[in-house]
């Protein structure tokens, strides 16, 4: 590509970013996460609700072992504070929803859910708060209670656990350092902790690779980390990294494969793929859309005349 349009393209690119905001949704994918290693844009996306302009659900989890319930972040679009809630799909898309309360008054997103010796745990992201937290999902009375909480005054974005070679990792984004350019890891042995900083951390930078799009899953015995493209704009897209190394000591990881968005509906972007059960994914789609009273306060946080309300 040319010098000029290589301007051009971050021209249009800035032009976009002032004028739109990302509007994001939930869709089922009826393939296997194996082939997301092949991908080369989303397969045909079922969008499981009508687009809204007041709110948008984005960061689909499914619920360990449930075949119709899955858990995600609904965001108003005048507030931009977004909620977790629980969803219940069926073929036909949203059947209900329900809010979940957690013991945090900040924005909460990312809600990843994972079973662990037989209990369901999450760790949300709550990075406007400073916080990462594991809630323990209590069956007796329904409740999420308080785990382990990881950092206390870190704004660790999209984190994710996976198990490799009897050790427990979590991959995070510090949002202090960069929101899109680094990817952090700390491990352990049990999920109490305690939990230790890789010692080459950050052990991946750059934004078109770092931040995490969802759960580590293993195809034919590989070991693939979903990563958001954030080059051109924020989950723009998802670069699916093999992790080659995973050590104590070191960390290494290349990429296969680079996910475009659908070619329909939701075609600015994806930035969440998780696998649900043996035949399905969960993807969100986001779609660029104008909005007068958000470009307003754009020019006005610019101008400094309205505070940041979010990270």
């Amino acid at each position: 590509m040319s010098g000029l349009s290589q301007k051009t393209r971050r021209l249009i690119d800035w032009v976009r970013s002032v004028l739109f905001y990302g509007h994001w949704m939930i869709g089922v994918v009826d393939q296997p996460i194996e082939n997301a290693v092949h991908w080369t844009r989303l397969p045909p996306v079922r969008w499981i609700a009508p687009f809204d302009r007041k709110r948008y659900m984005a960061d689909p989890f499914p619920w360990p072992g449930s075949t119709d319930t899955i858990l995600c972040e609904i965001c108003d679009a005048k507030s931009h504070v977004g909620h977790l809630a629980a969803l219940k799909i069926g073929d036909g898309g949203l059947i209900d929803e329900m809010r979940i309360d957690l013991p945090a008054r900040s924005h909460l997103s990312f809600p990843f859910l994972f079973r662990l010796d037989g209990v369901v745990f999450m760790m949300p992201e709550s990075s406007a708060s400073r916080k990462l937290e594991i809630f323990q999902w209590r069956e007796n009375d329904g409740q999420w209670v308080p785990f382990v909480s990881l950092f206390l005054d870190k704004p660790a974005a999209d984190a994710t656990l996976f198990e490799k070679d009897g050790l427990l990792w979590i991959s995070y984004t510090d949002v202090s350092d960069h929101p899109h350019d680094n990817l952090n890891l700390i491990y352990a042995r049990t999920l109490a902790g305690p939990w230790v900083p890789h010692p080459k951390n950050p052990v991946r930078r750059g934004t078109q690779s770092s931040r995490n799009a969802g759960a580590v899953f293993t195809a034919d015995g590989k070991l693939y980390r979903p990563s958001q493209d954030c080059s051109r704009l924020y989950g723009g897209s998802i670069r699916i990294m093999e992790i080659t190394t995973c050590t104590p000591d070191d960390y290494a990881e290349r990429e296969v494969n680079h996910i475009r968005p659908s070619a329909k509906a939701y075609t600015d972007g994806v930035h969440t793929l998780m696998p649900w059960g043996e035949n399905k994914c969960l993807v969100d789609g986001m779609r660029l859309t104008f909005s007068p009273r958000l470009l307003a306060k754009k020019i006005l946080r610019r101008m400094g005349l309205l505070r940041q309300s979010r990270m």
